[in-house]
């Protein structure tokens, strides 16, 4: 009841032996002479029932490779040795790996609830938890760190331990390790800060220089760039390297007038 092409030993209901070395022929060959737009040529599947159920094929016309699995609540499912790639009934898409993009990891899930989007974001092997890393390195040293959010290339990428940190924009909080609760938003926003924590800096370059310093406050374009201390507040100044707990508004010469209404005591 089987039938050999070259062999008489098929191993299947039709089986065509051959020995090709370079690639010339592959022992199936269909080809379609029409040349309509629905001109295909491959293969038809059919259940048990005579029902029609799966289409394999190549169109003449626009040359696209279809696979198309019309049988009712029917999927596709590419598998080496387990499925690897799920496209469901519904027609979402299960992945029991991870995407990547020229052999890079470029969106994939590692530690505990933590997602990565991104050439090298949140690079193996990472054991922290909550965290989302979006962009080129973002998160990208090897770490244990818990609910870190990093958007933007290179954002928080060597972060290790530090927990807590929110970094929007190109190289916020880049050089963070182990500080925690920092709150950057802006290209190199605290893009130096190594240990220090609780800091919100808004604003391009705002606080970029701090390393070690703790709560300070900067908001506007360089607003504390020269801060390295703790507990200042700078809107719109750059402030001065050695300032500890100082408050500085505006920028001398270009802010030329302070107006404030309701301020207690005031004389």
């Amino acid at each position: 009841g089987k039938i050999g092409l070259n062999t008489v030993n098929p191993l299947d209901s039709l089986h065509v032996a051959f020995n090709n070395t370079n690639g010339a022929f592959t022992g199936y060959a269909v080809q379609n002479l029409g040349s309509g737009a629905g001109a295909y040529s491959g293969m038809l599947f059919y259940d048990q029932n005579g029902s029609l159920t799966q289409f394999q094929g190549f169109n003449n016309l626009t040359h696209e490779y279809r696979i198309n699995n019309i049988a009712s609540g029917g999927s596709i499912n590419f598998m080496l040795g387990t499925s690897k790639f799920l496209v469901r009934p519904d027609g979402d898409i299960d992945l029991a790996a991870k995407v990547r993009i020229g052999g890079e990891l470029f969106l994939h899930n590692v530690g505990t609830n933590s997602t990565a989007v991104g050439a090298q974001a949140l690079n193996l092997p990472f054991t922290g938890t909550d965290n989302t890393a979006i962009g080129y390195r973002a998160i990208a040293a090897i770490g244990a760190g818990n609910f870190n959010t990093a958007i933007g290339s290179t954002a928080l990428r060597f972060n290790s331990s530090g927990s807590g940190n929110t970094a929007s924009g190109a190289n916020a909080l880049t050089n963070n390790g182990s500080g925690n609760d920092n709150t950057a938003s802006g290209a190199n926003a605290l893009y130096n800060n190594t240990t220090g924590g609780g800091n919100t800096a808004s604003g391009t370059s705002a606080l970029s220089s701090n390393s070690t310093g703790t709560n300070n406050i900067a908001i506007g374009f360089n607003a504390g760039e020269s801060i390295t201390g703790s507990n200042n507040i700078d809107i719109g100044n750059g402030g001065t390297g050695g300032d500890i707990g100082i408050i500085r508004i505006g920028t001398p010469g270009i802010q030329t007038v302070f107006v404030a209404a309701g301020i207690r005591g005031a004389t």
